[in-house]
């Protein structure tokens, strides 16, 4: 994962890039990532 945090006039803006293994990979390799994804 991997985030960008840009401080600006008026707002902030944040912007968060993350790779998710397809719908090809291993059922434990998606599992994995959500179970991170919620930490």
């Amino acid at each position: 994962m991997i985030t960008i945090r840009l401080h600006g006039k008026p707002t902030n803006l944040t912007i968060i890039q993350i790779y998710a293994p397809t719908t090809e990979a291993e059922e434990s390799t998606i599992e994995d990532f959500y179970m991170e994804l919620q930490q």
